[in-house]
Parts: structure tokens; C-alpha cells; sequence
């Protein structure tokens, strides 16, 4: 789970393959944004449920040699016509977000990074029982439609070799002619088909942005988050109204631990949906609502023995993402998340890959800053996350889960930073969170802190499935080039450092 070494370099993906892949390029003398585009599709292929050309993603990257850090965002975007499919299928950026990272910043051919991909696509891996958990909880499959997936029409059990050659075929395809493949031609053709709303020149026009990161202060390190309509900023919040509320005080799984954490979070949803939104179409005043006052004034009500408001309606976001980190031998650092927003996205199958549901993410209020507008990317809690010491990167980190990422990443950070509990010791912690105020626990309480919390107005769920609870990756880098890596186990990933 936890790797270190000196002077080193690697990778920690959700999947050993998707890591063996980022490895293997950077070994091969390709550079951070290199590895970032091998492992991002070969966890397309190892993980279909999670992220994949069908989908969009962030990355934020940072080069000592260039200065500050720089954040990529190609996520999906609301079609031109301004119609939400019953899909809710939006106009997916994963590819030409890859392309034009590699364009920018990549040094080895384009065609070498997704070797890894293709290799594990048409060869196949064994498959462990989180797939299998997926494929047999996901409803909207259409099992006769991939049976590679089912099996004379039951789920592939964990251990089954599984092999992707129309994924194969696909990736094949964008390797030799890029991202025409994916935004012009049939395959383009196939897409606007399926999509009620999505025209050609949506696809063939979707550009990646390259957006200004958040900054904010927390136990004497500078933060910096996923820029608006990411989670950057309700990080930050979350983080400096732990400080003041001395989150770090309290024991781990008591009540009062508990419910603060949950009413920080609330507390931050409810600042968020009120001006939440694109930049590119309403007004985000980041560099207030990530100032220390900002956060203080927010945490004004919280108290560890009672609730602070009425309940806080629980913005909708995606469960599937995955999240993973590299860094090279130039000390280059990424953090990468990327979505296909549900499980398997929309469901709807395409040569191979799943198209997102990224679309079900905007508010159905007309009066929301979140609301859908035709070429519009909706919220999400999406959170590739740097800590920075003294002008230098400390740790990066970021974890899969929806709305649940800011409280998973809250109360590592609260134990890792504050209360100098390992990382690893951090990682593995029993995780909990919220919606509205029913709590959902990956381990149970004592009988006394459940009866204080249910006094106070929650109800309690035991709800032990480790993929819920996100997937936490991350490195911390230290003197003369030092690497602790880490590899969360609830989603049976993997971390490798090398020199």
C-alpha cells in the first residue's frame, strides 16, 4: 500500500496495470505529463467503470522549472443546443485533454503512451471482485450488448481474464490518428447518433481549458485546489473551519468528531450552491471564499453538541472517478482525477467505452448559478489537490468519490497534517460520510456515540462497501527528492517508486 525510497521517482493508481503502465514510460524516459497520459487510458481499460475516453478529468501539474502550478480542465461540456439528453450524456473531453497535455508538455510520441493501454486491452487482465461488484449492482447495462462483461448473461466473477479487443481496436485508432478519431468521422457519427442534442461540430470544437488553481492557508502549509466549478475552494473552506473548530482535538469515530465533520461539510455545500458555477458563464469570487476570515465566519455556528442549521439538501455529483499521482525524475509532480461521472457513466456503450452522465450534475433550479446553459460545465467535486512548504510541494493527493471527496480528504489531511498520524495509519482510518443528516459509516460505533448522535438529529447507516468510500492516492515528497507514496486499499491500487 505505501511505498519509499530516495531520490526517486513513481506513480500510485487505483489499479497495479494502470501503475506498471506510468512506470514503464517514465523508465522509458517520458516525463510526468508522458506517464499521466499512459495511466489515465490504461485505467480506462482496467477500470471501465470508473474513467475512460467516454469521459473528462482534471489535472494539475506542477514544474519548479516553469513556477506556480498549472491546472487542466477537460471536463464534459453541455452541447450547443442547450439540450440535457435522457442520458444525460455530455460532450466528453478525456481525449483531447490527453492530446493537448501531450501537445503542450509531452515528450515521448503520442503513439508509445497508449501502447500499455492496447496491450492489457487485447491480452486482457484478471479481474478482481470490485468489477464484479459493479457489473452486478449497475441496473442499466444492456447485458446482451457486451458480453465480454456478462457471460451468457451473468457478470464476470472475480479471477476472469478478461480481454477488450473493441477497446483495443479504439485505442488503437486514437494512437495512430489522435483525437480526430474520437472528435471527426464515424466513430464521431456513432456518438451524435446516440445523443439526442450533440452535433458534430460540438465534438469536433470541445477544447480543454487551462484554468488559474485556488490557494488557500491550513496548518502552516499553502493549499492549492481545483479551480471553479471543481471542489478546490470548499476544500480549502473545510479544511481551515477544522482548524477552528479544533477538529484535531477530538477522538477518531467519537460523536463529536463525527457530527463536526459532517456539519463542516454542510456548512460548505450550502456557501457552495450559492454561487457555485462556470467561471465562463457566472461570477465565482474564489479568492475571497478561500481567505482564513471567509472560513472563520462560516464556522461561527458550529458547536461539537448540537447541529448548526437545518438540514443542507446534498448537491448531486457522480460516485465513479478515479484519482491518481505521478511524479518524474525532474521532480515534475500531476494529480490527476478523471470520470465518466455514475458507474460505467450513462451505461451507454460505444466501440469499446462507456459515455458519461456528466450532465446530471447541473441544478434543476432555473435560478442556480449551476443551472444547465448550452455549451456549460456543470459542478463537481473533482479535487486534485498540492500542499506546498515553504514554496516548496510537500504532498499531492486526491481521491475518487463525488461529494464525499472533501470529507474524505478534510479528515485525512486534520489527521495526517495536525495530529502526525502516518500516512498510511491516515489512509486506512474508517471512513464516514454524509447525506443531509444520515450518516453512512464504514465501521461501526460505540453504542455511546451513536445514542449522542442520534440525539442530536442523525440517523446512522453501517454500510461496509470500501469502493464508497473513495480510493485516496497521493505522494508526499521530502528532502533531497525523498518519496512516500500511498495507495488507498479500498480500491486495491498500487504504488511504485523507483530510483
Amino acid at each position: 500500500m505505501n511505498c519509499t525510497n530516495q531520490g526517486s521517482y513513481g506513480v500510485s493508481a487505483a489499479h497495479p496495470l494502470a501503475t506498471d503502465a506510468g512506470i514503464r514510460i517514465l523508465e522509458q524516459g517520458g516525463n510526468a505529463v508522458d506517464a499521466v497520459v499512459a495511466v489515465s487510458f490504461a485505467l480506462g481499460v482496467v477500470e471501465p467503470y470508473a474513467s475512460g475516453v467516454g469521459g473528462g478529468g482534471a489535472t494539475m501539474l506542477y514544474d519548479a522549472a516553469a513556477g506556480d502550478p498549472r491546472f487542466f480542465d477537460y471536463r464534459e461540456v453541455l452541447p450547443a443546443s442547450g439540450i440535457v439528453s435522457p442520458k444525460e450524456i455530455g460532450v466528453c473531453g478525456f481525449v483531447r485533454g490527453m492530446e493537448e497535455m501531450h501537445r503542450k508538455l509531452g515528450s515521448l510520441p503520442w503513439s508509445e503512451l497508449l501502447q500499455p493501454a492496447i496491450e492489457i486491452a487485447e491480452q486482457g487482465f484478471v479481474t478482481s471482485d470490485i468489477l464484479e461488484y459493479q457489473l452486478t449492482t449497475v441496473a442499466y447495462l444492456n447485458r446482451s450488448a457486451m458480453p465480454h462483461f456478462f457471460p451468457d448473461g451473468e457478470p464476470l466473477k472475480a479471477g476472469s481474464l478478461l480481454v477488450q479487443p473493441e477497446l483495443a481496436e479504439t485505442l488503437r485508432h486514437i494512437a495512430l490518428q489522435g483525437s480526430r478519431y474520437f472528435y471527426e468521422g464515424a466513430l464521431a457519427e456513432e456518438i451524435v447518433r446516440l445523443v439526442e442534442g450533440m452535433s458534430l461540430t460540438d465534438l469536433k470544437d470541445y477544447k480543454m481549458l487551462e484554468r488559474t488553481p485556488v490557494y488557500g492557508r491550513f496548518a502552516g502549509y499553502d493549499v492549492v485546489g481545483s479551480p471553479a466549478p471543481l471542489a478546490g475552494i470548499t476544500i480549502i473552506q473545510a479544511l481551515q473551519m477544522a482548524e477552528y473548530v479544533k477538529l484535531s482535538s477530538y477522538a477518531e469515530q467519537s460523536a463529536e468528531f463525527v457530527h463536526l465533520t459532517a456539519d463542516i461539510i454542510k456548512t460548505c455545500f450550502d456557501d457552495r450552491k450559492l454561487v457555485m458555477g462556470d467561471p465562463a458563464f457566472v461570477h465565482v469570487p474564489s479568492a475571497e471564499m478561500t481567505m482564513s476570515d471567509y472560513a472563520l465566519r462560516l464556522a461561527r455556528n458550529l458547536s461539537p453538541h448540537r447541529l448548526a442549521d437545518a438540514p443542507v439538501e446534498t448537491p448531486r455529483d457522480y460516485n465513479s472517478t478515479t484519482h491518481f499521482v505521478v511524479v518524474d525524475r525532474a521532480g515534475v509532480v500531476a494529480s490527476v482525477t478523471n470520470t465518466v461521472s455514475d458507474f460505467f457513466g450513462s451505461g451507454v456503450y460505444v466501440r469499446g467505452f462507456f459515455l458519461n452522465n456528466q450532465m446530471r450534475n447541473f441544478s434543476s433550479d432555473a435560478g442556480s448559478p449551476n443551472k444547465a446553459e448550452p455549451g456549460k460545465r456543470p459542478h463537481s467535486y473533482v479535487s486534485p489537490t498540492m500542499l506546498f512548504q515553504q514554496g516548496k510541494p510537500f504532498f499531492t493527493l486526491g481521491s475518487s468519490g463525488g461529494n464525499r471527496v472533501p470529507t474524505i480528504l478534510t479528515r485525512l489531511l486534520v489527521r495526517f497534517l495536525q495530529n502526525g498520524v502516518s500516512l498510511e495509519e491516515a489512509v486506512r482510518l474508517p471512513r464516514f460520510y454524509s447525506d443531509e443528516r444520515l450518516i453512512y459509516l464504514e465501521e461501526d460505533l460505540a453504542e455511546a456515540d451513536k445514542t449522542k448522535l442520534l440525539r442530536m438529529g442523525y440517523r446512522l447507516q453501517y454500510h461496509p462497501v470500501p469502493i464508497r468510500y473513495g480510493g485516496i492516492h497521493g505522494m508526499v515528497l521530502g528532502e533531497q527528492g525523498a518519496v512516500h507514496g500511498i495507495a488507498d486499499p479500498r480500491r486495491k491500487g498500487k504504488c511504485t517508486i523507483r530510483r
